[in-house]
């Protein structure tokens, strides 16, 4: 079972990160996990284990600056994925951090504070929001 903090790891480019939240039969995490199409997989002690369970396919969005020449053109990425769930042995579980509410982003003001728990850095972090950045829809 899947629950939000849970490690994951990054099959595909060796990585590990945690769960962020978990919403209609999606896994969401941080978007510098991983590349589109990455495979991720449950995680023991932060390590691809080939005996854990598949979950899914990592997906991004990108956003192209279009005043740069095409064939030089960056892409910006937020920095949030999704991975589709694929597994039918995996299940989701809860949001036993934040609980299942969830925020619409035109209510996001500076001052609003957020909680993040990292497997990298193995820390609860409580971050102050000074200014909302714009994020893509997924």
């Amino acid at each position: 079972m899947i629950e939000q903090g849970a490690k994951i790891v990054n099959a595909t480019d060796p990585g590990r990160c945690t769960v962020g939240f978990i919403n209609d039969g999606v896994v969401y995490t941080a978007g510098h996990c991983g590349n589109e199409g990455d495979e991720f997989w449950l995680s023991r002690e932060g390590k691809y284990d080939p005996e854990l369970e598949r979950i899914g396919t990592f997906h991004t969005k990108y956003e192209e600056n279009e005043s740069e020449p095409e064939e030089t053109r960056s892409k910006l990425r937020n920095d949030h994925g999704f991975i589709t769930l694929e597994s039918p042995w995996v299940q989701l579980g809860s949001n036993l951090w934040s609980g299942d509410a969830v925020v619409p982003y035109e209510e996001i003001r500076p001052g609003m504070r957020v909680c993040a728990y990292g497997q990298t850095t193995r820390e609860l972090s409580l971050i102050h929001i000074s200014e909302p950045t714009r994020l893509l829809s997924i």
